[in-house]
């Protein structure tokens, strides 16, 4: 790129305000925002616009715009793609000044309802030599020179090295986040769940030794709610521990099972592609469900042995069959089993699926979670 030199000392410490505001910025929206303001303001254009490139670096992804009124720019339609002279652009990735748009060969004109636009300065945005999209400037009145050239030239250049600061910074924040997501889980695994489970074990031995009728009622709500509070935060932990991939989920099934393999015989079968699913709170949500399953199977249904199945097909399908002592009255209301019941059956119906408990002829208890892989058309996103 050509530059001219920016020798009025007005204009120039303008520039280097103007530089120090997107450089400062770490946010790319505001930044991009401050880019458009910062364009329009120092050249005296009436309109500013920045066009971002695609993956493919071919055509525009996203156009912001300074100066149209909203109204008018729902009125105009759909957004440009890269033709014509901003497509030139990308083609081309030198700055471009013209007196007149009409005159240029690739002006393609203007949409129905578009602004009249005469006189037209673009820049590239360049990071490490790769275009990340254009600053496009028009109507100033009496038409850009030399000097707008070179002063948005050299704020698209500080603008290039900003973006990348901010990728940059925001790659480091989501480190950040990451390793406190997983000393969080951490912490909640090693410390709050073992005091929970030592509460457990102090308030079944006060259970053990009081004759109060009032007081053992009361112990035991209150053990109920710390296993419901044990499971709430195992759920967390789960959601928390991101570093397991989705690829390892049936490795995670498996040290779920691991977890009841003291207490309970389990055999566990899975069909289909279970690695491959890649929703992260459908897969959280089954873990949830598969524990919450088995620990109902030891703690209330007294059970022995149980027989897990996990199939993907269009749904992700959980079955958990045991030996135990069943549901009261052979029904399949949720509510019967306790807020364990209540919370599965709420799992699935959030991700849009269902859950069925019943009673076999021989005994024990059967219960089918079972949700859709595929929830695109089921959702507003």
């Amino acid at each position: 790129m050509k530059y001219a030199v920016v020798e009025d000392p007005g204009r120039l410490r303008r520039l280097i305000d103007a530089i120090l505001a997107v450089a400062s910025e770490l946010s790319l929206s505001t930044l991009l925002q401050h880019l458009l303001e910062e364009g329009r303001d120092m050249t005296g254009a009436k309109y500013a616009a920045l066009g971002l490139l695609d993956e493919t670096r071919t055509h525009l992804e996203e156009f912001l715009t300074l100066g149209i009124d909203p109204d008018l720019e729902a009125m105009i339609g759909s957004r440009p793609t890269g033709e014509g002279i901003l497509g030139l652009l990308i083609l081309e990735p030198e700055p471009l000044r013209l007196d007149h748009l009409s005159d240029h060969p690739d002006s393609v004109g203007m949409p129905a309802h578009h602004p009249k636009m005469d006189s037209f300065l673009g820049v590239p945005i360049l990071i490490h030599g790769e275009v990340y999209g254009n600053l496009y400037l028009t109507d100033k009145e009496g038409g850009f020179d030399e000097v707008d050239e070179a002063t948005i030239s050299t704020l698209t250049m500080a603008a290039g090295v900003a973006i990348e600061n901010s990728r940059l910074h925001a790659k480091v924040r989501d480190a950040s986040l990451e390793e406190d997501r997983l000393r969080i889980a951490r912490d909640l695994h090693d410390s709050v769940t073992q005091q929970l489970f030592a509460a457990g074990l102090l308030l079944e031995a006060t259970l053990k030794e009081s004759r109060d009728p009032k007081v053992n009622a009361r112990v035991e709500t209150a053990s109920s709610l710390l296993e419901e509070s044990i499971t709430q935060i195992r759920d967390v932990i789960y959601d928390l521990d991101s570093s397991r991939s989705h690829a390892e989920l049936s490795k995670r099934i498996a040290r779920v099972v691991e977890e009841f393999e003291d207490g309970l015989w389990i055999n566990l079968a899975i069909t289909g592609k279970l690695d491959d699913v890649s929703d992260r709170s459908l897969s959280a949500s089954l873990l949830a469900t598969l524990r919450e399953a088995l620990s109902n199977a030891i703690k209330h249904g007294k059970a022995n042995r149980a027989q897990v199945s996990i199939e993907v097909t269009d749904n992700l399908t959980l079955s958990v069959c045991d030996d135990g002592v069943g549901i009261e009255d052979s029904k399949t209301s949720t509510q019967q089993g306790g807020r364990g019941l209540v919370n599965m059956a709420s799992r699935a119906s959030d991700l849009h699926g269902s859950m069925v408990v019943t009673v076999p002829e021989e005994g024990g208890t059967a219960l089918v979670w079972s949700v859709p892989l595929h929830r695109g058309d089921q959702e507003h996103r």
